[in-house]
């Protein structure tokens, strides 16, 4: 008699069961290392599975579709509430699941995408546009331009949906940094130039310096480009922080709000809701302070699909209308990595149309809402729509990609070749 228990399911079912996973997986790590989205096996930049999820509250069935997942009085159920299975049914769905028709991306490569590319390496810049896996990226530096982001490409935070990388630097900011971003302006012809940064919280001022002296390098090398800064909230050192880049007068100040106040605990957790709402009034009450011509155009971002309501979305929008902010940009959370939050659900553009309208019946200078759209999506024409109130509703979604220019498994793009 055998001490082996046989197992009732049989062994030939188990393995059975074990092997389309295995193959599974090994085709997923072959697309990453091919550069293409498991899903949607389109390419992109490093690990990117962009997906939804929806399943049953108890975990036990995953559908395609919108995860809608709701207490007994059907309110939206906070997913740090979830048990451990019910988070990776979630997680194991948001992978398989395709993405939808509209949020399709054009493969980057045409224009003065390349031209722009040379301009990024020969200076040795660091750009959000590719830290941040920006969908938009083929459109802007085809059209020669980026977003700049200054300190280095490592973070002290951790948000649960951002790609950039996490950790100390350990390295004081490049003094020669300042100037090579205003050459690279000035030879880019950029009229407006956007710079933001990593979050650097090891540093005595927080890397406000660094803002400082660049607003005042691209003032010197391209008197009339105006400058855009998306900021950190300078944790700890909010006031002197914010003073020393509002001392070098930026045309628009930016921060992102990214989420709503529910979520933030458990999505950026060294983030704070009543901070970030501090620091858009503060920049503008300190622009009157500091006797600017005008007081500076104040702008933030956010975030939908991680778990907030339509409802919360429109709440903080009356919250940042309260506090004076001019312009703001709605767009789609799209998960870079396993290691992310999972996509809670897709908005559709109908809803971004919603959002957006609710936004300029508040009072808002311009409110650009749509599924791919980012905070620095076309930040000149944010900018100047709400300044000039006659221009009414702008375009805010990049043009569809025609359906020869995605790209299929085993294709190089010209880009990468």
């Amino acid at each position: 008699m055998s001490d082996v228990t046989e197992d009732p399911t049989g062994t030939d079912d188990v393995e059975r069961e074990r092997a389309p996973k295995t193959e599974g997986a090994r085709a997923v790590k072959l697309l990453e290392r091919m550069q293409l989205d498991p899903v949607t096996q389109e390419p992109r930049p490093r690990g990117h599975a962009i997906s939804l999820a929806s399943a049953s509250t108890d975990g036990s069935q995953l559908t395609p579709g919108i995860a809608e997942l709701t207490d007994a009085e059907g309110n939206p159920l906070d997913r740090g509430k979830l048990t451990r299975e019910q988070k990776q049914a979630i997680s194991a769905a948001s992978l398989r699941a395709p993405k939808p028709p509209w949020l399709k991306i054009k493969l980057p490569g045409g224009g003065r995408y390349a031209e722009t590319a040379a301009i990024v390496r020969e200076n040795n810049l660091v750009t959000i546009c590719e830290e941040g896996h920006c969908p938009n990226m083929g459109e802007c530096w085809g059209k020669g331009t980026a977003t700049f982001q200054i300190l280095g490409d490592t973070c002290t935070r951790a948000c649960r949906y951002c790609n950039v990388k996490t950790g100390i630097p350990g390295t004081e900011p490049d003094p020669l940094e300042p100037g090579k971003l205003a050459n690279a302006i000035h030879k880019m012809g950029i009229s407006h130039a956007v710079v933001t940064s990593v979050d650097r919280d090891e540093l005595p001022d927080r890397g406000a310096t660094q803002f400082a002296k660049t607003i005042h390098a691209i003032r010197r090398r391209s008197p009339g480009t105006s400058i855009e800064v998306l900021v950190p909230d300078f944790m700890g050192l909010e006031e002197e922080g914010l003073r020393i880049v509002m001392d070098a007068r930026p045309d628009v100040y930016a921060h992102n709000t990214e989420t709503v106040p529910r979520l933030y605990r458990r999505i950026r957790p060294k983030g704070d809701y009543q901070r970030a709402m501090w620091c858009l009034q503060r920049a503008k009450e300190m622009s009157r302070e500091l006797e600017f011509a005008e007081p500076v155009l104040t702008k933030t971002g956010l975030i939908a699909g991680m778990g907030e309501t339509i409802a919360e979305l429109k709440e903080v929008l009356v919250d940042l209308r309260e506090r004076g902010v001019d312009v703001v940009t709605i767009g789609q959370y799209l998960r870079p990595s396993e290691r992310h939050l999972p996509v809670d659900r897709y908005v559709t553009p109908e809803e971004f149309d919603d959002l957006a309208e609710y936004g300029m019946s508040l009072g808002f200078g311009s409110v650009f809402a749509g599924p791919l759209v980012r905070s620095s999506y076309k930040a000149e024409e944010q900018r100047r729509a709400a300044q000039d109130p006659t221009l009414g509703k702008m375009l805010s979604e990049p043009p569809r990609a025609p359906a020869e220019s995605l790209a299929t498994i085993g294709e190089v793009p010209e880009w990468k070749a």
